[in-house]
């Protein structure tokens, strides 16, 4: 199961999140 993306921010604190919320598949694909 995929955290919620303000919790996977919380808990990471490494700023994956940061801007214009992107879904975790859109992130992957950029980069």
């Amino acid at each position: 199961k995929y955290v919620d993306a303000e919790e996977f921010a919380n808990n990471n604190n490494n700023g994956i999140w940061v801007g214009n919320f992107e879904n975790p598949w859109d992130y992957r694909r950029k980069n």
